[in-house]
């Protein structure tokens, strides 16, 4: 799946994947760039959990949630597991300003009511986005290894029906120039991908 590149407020980028938008989907990859936070954060960091200052969070959240025409997304709480939240019009925005309403718990939200907005914080993790061809429903999904060991994916695809005609859209995230992990992990990665991972090793390691 193809990704265009978008700029659209100074400062701010975008990757949007093409597949998906073709679909009636809009999705979005965001990176640092375009924000308001300052030091180690600089700038456009949008977790809460870092130790940032949470008025810039905030800002820098709702900079992103207008550069997409968006008043707010609703946002998972994250704790590298499998365990996906549906979303209706009554958790829309959860999390947004407040990270004390974040969907606990939760490493995917899927929702399956139009013009719900959902996201997922990521640093080394797997961003991914899952919606069937027509539209209807979409999940997103933090997965880092160990959620993909506990299956989170399959979940996802279960949660949307499962359906053969699913689009798929991988965000940036840690390569293996910047990650090592030992064979327990690629071990785990495999049963709950299903497929032995891709590794090379270097020096041993």
């Amino acid at each position: 799946m193809g990704f265009d590149e978008r700029t659209t407020l100074p400062d701010l980028r975008l990757l949007v994947p093409v597949g998906l938008e073709r679909a009636g989907v809009l999705a979005a990859f965001s990176d640092r760039r375009g924000g308001a936070s300052l030091g180690p954060y600089r700038s456009l960091n949008v977790g809460f959990g870092v130790g940032d200052d949470p008025g810039a969070v905030r800002a820098n959240r709702r900079r992103l949630a207008g550069a997409l025409a968006l008043d707010a997304f609703a946002v998972a709480g994250l704790v590298h597991g499998a365990r996906l939240a549906r979303v209706g019009p009554g958790r829309a925005g959860a999390g947004f300003v407040d990270p004390g309403g974040r969907i606990r718990g939760a490493d995917g939200l899927v929702a399956t009511v139009p013009g719900l907005a959902l996201a997922v914080t990521c640093a080394d993790c797997l961003p991914v986005v899952l919606a069937p061809g027509d539209g209807r429903a979409v999940a997103v999904v933090h997965a880092g290894w160990r959620g993909i060991a506990a299956g989170i994916l399959q979940r996802a695809v279960a949660a949307l029906g499962g359906r053969r005609d699913l689009r798929a859209a991988i965000g940036p995230a840690v390569g293996p120039c910047h990650y090592e992990v030992g064979d327990d992990v690629v071990r785990a990665v495999a049963r709950g991908a299903g497929e032995r991972p891709v590794t090379s090793r270097r020096g041993g390691r």
